[in-house]
């Protein structure tokens, strides 16, 4: 019953609930007027109600069909795993060469659904065969193709399975044997066994490139390892006759390198230092030469999305966003069930999400996490921002639990969101709930310092001071958390404890994050209050309030 009441609500705002409220109010107000107006007969009630109801359904119905409900999607996919340690580059390979021919939709409800996306959660085993099997099952994976490279002898096999109904019927087996030396010689014969099962493939059958390093470093780059991309791609290059095809998948490594080391050296100081820093230097000169492809082979690449994107990620790093608007446009209308090109569009300027009918950036991020639930950054990114606005407008909205619950549904060992799920308990006033959720989250990751403290947050306001301080104590001696230190000092003034609680204030004011530290802006205040406890003048206030401290009135 839960589930079609979430059907019939789809992403319509009040939901079903909200249609029944109206529907309902409609008919009073008829009523009423029937009761009381003789010139209103029960014709006109059952007419009125009639064509009301008509309307009001046709409205729901329109925003419904505009916002369907992530029930209807239908997904599709290839996955590609090897036996050995030693075969899987052959298994990236074929991953990524048959992915890139899948065509990435087919209507409004019906997408490709990438294998690389597993790598978006924090699975101890992204390269399970057994993972993606039940991935498959509790993301509704409608049909796929699973296809299993393994050793026999001196030769490799690769065997096909066709799966429908979520993994539930094999509808079709077929075993091939591979070349390991040159597999990109029977690309065609896997593609036109799963075209026959799964109709949905690109025959754009240019040059592929079978090197096992270079499929190594493709997956690198997915797995979000720029670095070990980079390396791999120069170490293969060396090896192969340079071509477009290798250079731009080396290019955009090299725009994902920038990226890393921007985040290394943070923003700029001095806003008027105009000297071109290494990673500027690495993302320009990547970016011109994908743009360079670009001019130089139009129609080769005009439909590349994953092309556009990249380009318009490299002006995203420069912040040259109306740059990066040209290009993801293009990508979002090659592919606009894609979760990466769906990402650099929320970092756009929010007056450009009405224009491509977002409304705001978290309907750009609820989006990204309808398509693909994995994506843990984004759900991070989501519910803090659903957080942040409860906390000023009262209760978090329930979209943050079933989110949350959902990806735990996928990854119930992820601590990321345990910890989530107990800081909205928390928020909800659901305290048992909440700590219950933070144990969870301490159990899987227990060196984590944001857990101890959010578990003491809970104690803390449990008054149970002695558990408070314990996990208090624990977060500081695990990274010294510095709003420990405040609520430690909070502990020690309200047990009058007041020359301890002083020195936590003021080591919390001495490590002051900025100017807008809250917590920082806290422990000042509790240092005036240890101060006043203990008869201490206040640096700045002389004598000329009148008043004397709490002690000193006692004595």
């Amino acid at each position: 019953m839960n589930e079609w009441m979430k059907l019939l609500s789809g992403n319509v705002p009040g939901g079903v609930g909200l249609y029944f409220v109206l529907l309902l109010t409609i008919a009073l107000v008829l009523f009423y007027f029937y009761r009381t107006s003789e010139l209103f007969t029960g014709k006109h009630f059952r007419w009125w109600f009639a064509g009301s109801w008509f309307f009001l359904t046709a409205v729901y119905g329109l925003v419904w069909i505009h916002h369907p409900p992530p029930q209807l999607l239908k997904r599709y996919s290839v996955a590609f795993f090897a036996r050995e340690p030693q075969d899987r580059w052959l298994a990236y390979f074929l991953r990524d060469e048959i992915s890139d021919r899948t065509q990435p939709y087919q209507g409004a409800w019906s997408y490709f659904f990438p294998q690389r996306w597993v790598y978006l959660a924090d699975f101890d085993d992204p390269d399970s065969r057994e993972l993606f099997f039940t991935l498959a099952q509790k993301l509704s994976l409608q049909r796929f193709v699973l296809g299993t490279v393994e050793r026999r002898g001196r030769s490799v096999s690769l065997t096909l399975e066709y799966f429908e109904e979520n993994g539930r019927r094999k509808a079709a087996e077929k075993r091939l044997m591979i070349d390991r030396q040159h597999p990109g010689r029977q690309l065609m014969e896997v593609m036109k066994w799963i075209d026959q099962y799964v109709p949905q493939l690109f025959f754009q059958m240019e040059q592929v490139i079978d090197d096992s390093l270079f499929a190594l470093a493709r997956d690198d780059f997915f797995r979000r390892r720029p670095q070990e991309a980079v390396r791999l791609y120069q170490k293969s290059l060396k090896m192969l006759d340079v071509d477009e095809q290798a250079l731009k998948w080396v290019h955009y490594a090299r725009i994902r390198y920038a990226r890393h080391l921007r985040r290394l050296s943070g923003e700029r100081q001095n806003p008027f230092d105009f000297r071109q820093r290494p990673w500027e230097k690495i993302n320009r000169r990547a970016r011109n030469r994908l743009l360079l492809l670009l001019r130089e082979n139009p129609r080769s690449y005009m439909g590349d999305p994953y092309l556009n994107m990249m380009i318009a990620e490299s002006f995203i790093l420069e912040k040259q966003f109306g740059d990066a608007e040209v290009f993801l446009k293009s990508a979002f209308a090659d592919n606009p069930f894609d979760a990466e090109i769906l990402e650099n569009l929320s970092h756009l300027h929010p007056s450009r999400y009405k224009d491509l009918k977002f409304r705001g950036k978290n309907g750009i991020l609820e989006k990204i996490l309808i398509y693909c639930p994995l994506y843990e950054d984004i759900l991070i990114e989501f519910v803090e921002r659903l957080l942040k606005i409860s906390s000023f407008h009262g209760e978090p909205p329930v979209k943050v639990r079933e989110y949350l619950q959902r990806y735990l549904e996928l990854n119930p060992a992820s601590p990321v969101a345990w910890n989530l799920l107990g800081k909205f308990y928390y928020l909800t006033f659901r305290n048992p709930e909440a700590l219950q959720a933070f144990f969870k989250a301490d159990s899987l990751e227990p060196d984590n310092a944001l857990v101890q403290f959010n578990i003491g947050v809970v104690y803390h306001k449990l008054k149970n001071l002695d558990e408070a301080e314990k996990y208090f104590k624990k977060a500081i001696a695990i990274n010294d958390y510095l709003d420990a230190h405040l609520y430690l000092g909070e502990i020690y003034y309200e047990r009058g404890e007041y020359e301890k609680a002083l020195k936590e204030f003021r080591y919390r004011v001495a490590h002051k994050t900025g100017p807008d530290d809250e917590y920082a802006l806290e422990a000042m205040k509790g240092i005036r209050k240890c101060l006043e406890a203990l008869n201490i003048p206040i640096p700045g206030a002389g004598a000329s309030n009148g008043k004397a401290s709490p002690r000193a009135q006692r004595e």
